[in-house]
């Protein structure tokens, strides 16, 4: 049984998820193995590159991120579950400092710092005062990682209900369960979740180049809904994720 298993949901993902597996390949600590959900929706040759790349791929027919997520869970062998995504780097001693921080059998869940490799200035200042927030939160007792950083150990995942055990604090079509599922583990799992900002992922930064800097904030204003479900005025702004595709 590998000591971790990181699952990286995909649809369309070829021009990514390559860089994103290579960077995985290099890791200094090699217990691992690579699950790769991709979407049966894909058109592209995503299962091509990722098999290429000796990643386990299966395939979902449910259509959501989280789903993928946890598709990704129920096949995995790993104690520990790492949950990224396509278009994420890791740097090589990822997987090493995650296991040091995991020695500890009170930690279940840990999440780190995000700089996207290809944003502008003002984007890559803009994640890193996210993290920031994040680590503060987790220290006020408010788990909250995003999805393309998020490590949990399989029981305490399974336990906690999952991705798909978790409800939006309102409704819409899209997909966000992330930081849900975090908040949720922390108030069902008892146990220890680490935020440390001496361990870095470095996502894309497409959806901030696609929407521009503005729209890109207002499509993740759910977040403060999440935080904080009894302000109307944030569940107001969460409804812009809705509208802007």
């Amino acid at each position: 049984m590998p000591k971790f298993s990181v699952i990286i949901p995909a649809l369309n993902e070829e021009r990514y998820i390559g860089l994103t597996l290579k960077s995985i390949a290099r890791q200094t600590f090699k217990d691992l193995e690579t699950i790769v959900v991709v979407d049966d929706r894909t058109q592209d040759a995503t299962a091509e590159v990722a098999e290429r790349e000796g990643a386990k791929v299966i395939f979902c027919s449910k259509h959501t991120v989280s789903d993928g997520r946890h598709m990704g869970a129920m096949h995995a062998k790993g104690e520990i579950l790492v949950f990224t995504d396509a278009d994420t780097l890791v740097p090589p001693d990822f997987l090493e400092k995650i296991e040091w921080e995991f020695r500890n059998d009170n930690v279940v869940a840990l999440s780190g710092l995000a700089i996207p490799y290809d944003a502008p200035l003002i984007g890559k200042i803009e994640y890193f005062v996210w993290s920031l927030g994040r680590c503060v939160l987790n220290r006020l007792g408010m788990f909250f990682p995003p999805g393309y950083f998020t490590v949990v150990r399989r029981d305490a995942y399974f336990k906690a209900g999952g991705y798909v055990g978790v409800e939006m604090p309102y409704k819409i079509s899209l997909d966000g369960k992330d930081g849900i599922f975090g908040l949720e583990l922390a108030r069902r799992i008892k146990g220890k979740t680490v935020y440390r900002l001496d361990v870095a992922v470095f996502p894309s930064s497409r959806r901030m180049h696609k929407l521009g800097f503005l729209k890109f904030n207002l499509y993740y204003a759910y977040i403060l809904n999440h935080l904080f479900p009894s302000v109307k005025l944030f569940e107001k702004l969460a409804q812009f994720k809705e509208r802007i595709k």
